[in-house]
């Protein structure tokens, strides 16, 4: 009832404002309730019909399949009123007539069109009133209702059917009744996540976002860990649909009332989605979303934030950075022999290995250690601390970080140098950032045989080559990008990093080799060109989900 007491009240300003219009524009015609009598000498029907307008001091607007009647009206015509006149006139001849706001519209009986339009917000019986009220609807001609659907069909001559679609536009708009309600996560996030890396972000949509694109209709520019966009999308379809008043028309209606009928309906529209736009914000401390629409699209959002907030489960994901000389490489190759489980021993050269054993590695002459290896860790670690002990391997790095399914981790280790850059009035610094950047996605795949991981692997290795100040320096950068499918806690080997560094060393005889002069006897300068290869090892780990908690809601 508030919807129609508002209505109402506006209906009321609407009609005071439009006061002396509308005393002129009633559907009641001017003409009194006495007997009238025409005489006509071989007139034609539209020259009776212009008579007729004159007498009364209106104007006539005859369709022009009317005009083409030609027929010759000759005699005197006695009615009990003007209105019986021309039903008598009409009856005789096919026509069709009302009146509207000094205005006599005349036209074929075959001349008809039919509408739908929206009541916008109050029932179909005090929508149907206030027209009448107004003047505009004449009982003469077709009215349906469809309350199931809260349309009204309209029909008769075309320029009635869009005197009434022009009446119902320029209608003031109902006041819409919107909700606020209160959606507390659980399990999701409700703000964007933003991992600044190097001179660009990385952004993650939260549940806000999402659903603000899903009511808006616009993708995203932030990554998602949703694989049911197309089920949320379609739940999302009603509240993106708007609430306005739809319309049909008929092939016959008069095109230039049509326009202006169609302009103001939209512009109707226009202010009604205005009114009716939803409104979604984030509230971080309470993790919470706040929505505000109308409640008829409440549950679609229940039903969204249902499928959104649901927990995922956690991957540790660690990674081991190694550099290993290049002339001991070939002594990480796997000489195991059998294998149960996590545990692996037994004897053999490389090419021997066995068939069960999976994850051996050879490098050989024609081989190159860009091979993704599954499976990996259990053996490698022993000859890297092997390797480390001999001065031959080097543990760069072995960081861990914690994500969830479907979300990227990011490790960097870099460095920045700042390079000076002159210009003629200015001076500026520019950064540059090289090193390792080691970015994992990971994907949970349930199998017959338990869960296995999907590994999405992008790397970059870079390093400064030269800070000389007299020349800008340079930079080297290698990157990999792959994919790998393994079971859990087993480990993908990503090789073929190579890199050359310069190792200038001086053997002298403490004492004797700083003398100046015969100090050059006692001291031996050596450079040696050392070979390394870079392997990064990366684990995945599935974590078992926490204890879910149940969290109130308002």
């Amino acid at each position: 009832m508030q919807f129609s007491r508002y209505f109402y009240l506006c209906l009321l300003q609407f009609v005071l404002g439009c006061s002396v219009h509308f005393s002129v524009s009633a559907a009641t015609p001017p003409w009194p309730e006495a007997k009238f009598t025409h005489l006509a000498d071989r007139q034609e029907l539209s020259d009776v019909l212009r008579s007729f307008a004159r007498s009364f001091g209106i104007q006539l607007v005859i369709s022009d399949s009317a005009l083409t009647l030609k027929e010759k009206i000759n005699g005197k015509f006695h009615a009990s009123n003007p209105s019986e006149f021309l039903n008598q006139l009409s009856s005789a001849h096919g026509l069709q007539w009302f009146y509207y706001s000094g205005t006599l519209y005349v036209c074929r009986n075959f001349e008809t069109a039919t509408r739908s339009i929206s009541p916008q917000g109050i029932g179909l019986q005090e929508f149907r009133k206030a027209l009448t009220d107004l003047g505009v609807v004449d009982p003469k001609f077709g009215w349906g209702e469809l309350p199931d659907r809260g349309v009204a069909m309209i029909s008769g001559p075309p320029a009635y059917v869009d005197l009434v679609v022009w009446a119902v536009a320029t209608l003031p708009l109902p006041q819409p009744a919107q909700q606020i309600r209160v959606f507390r996560l659980k399990h999701a996030q409700v703000n964007d996540r933003v991992i600044s890396y190097r001179d660009q972000q990385i952004t993650t949509a939260g549940v806000a976002s999402i659903l603000r694109n899903l009511v808006t209709g616009q993708g995203g520019t932030g990554g998602t860990n949703l694989t049911n966009l197309p089920q949320l999308a379609a739940i999302a379809a009603p509240i993106r649909e708007p609430a306005a008043t739809s319309s049909g028309d008929d092939s016959r209606s008069s095109s230039v009332a049509n326009q202006s009928a169609n302009s103001g309906q939209q512009q109707n529209v226009r202010q009604q989605n205005l009114l009716l736009r939803p409104v979604i914000q984030a509230d971080s401390r309470l993790n919470a979303l706040i929505v505000k629409d109308i409640p008829s699209h409440m549950p679609a959002y229940e039903e969204l934030i249902k499928l959104l907030d649901v927990p995922t489960k956690l991957i540790e994901i660690e990674a081991v950075i190694v550099d290993v000389n290049s002339s001991n490489v070939a002594d990480l190759g796997i000489d195991w022999g059998a294998r149960t489980g996590s545990a692996a021993g037994g004897f053999g050269r490389p090419g021997a290995a066995p068939d069960n054993v999976t994850g051996t590695i050879i490098f050989g002459r024609d081989v190159n250690p860009t091979t993704v290896i599954p499976n990996a860790g259990n053996y490698l670690m022993a000859r890297v601390r092997a390797l480390e002990g001999k001065g031959s391997a080097r543990v760069v790095s072995r960081p861990s970080v914690l994500t969830v399914d479907n979300l990227g981790a990011l490790i960097d280790l870099s460095e920045t140098l700042y390079v000076q850059s002159i210009g003629e009035r200015v001076a500026s610094v520019v950064p540059i950032s090289v090193g390792t950047t080691l970015k994992v996605t990971p994907h949970i795949i349930d199998t017959n045989d338990g869960q296995a991981v999907h590994l999405v692997v992008d790397i970059e290795d870079g390093a400064i080559q030269d800070t000389s100040t007299q020349t800008l320096p340079r930079v080297r950068r290698s990157t990999i990008g792959t994919q790998a499918v393994m079971n859990a806690r087993e480990s993908l080997l990503i090789g073929g990093f190579n890199a050359e560094s310069d190792i200038r060393a001086t053997d002298k005889v403490p004492g004797l080799g700083d003398l100046p002069g015969i100090g050059a006897f006692f001291k031996k300068k050596a450079t040696k060109v050392e070979k390394r290869e870079r392997l990064f090892l990366i684990t995945p780990k599935i974590l078992s989900a926490g204890v879910d908690v149940e969290v109130p809601t308002q």
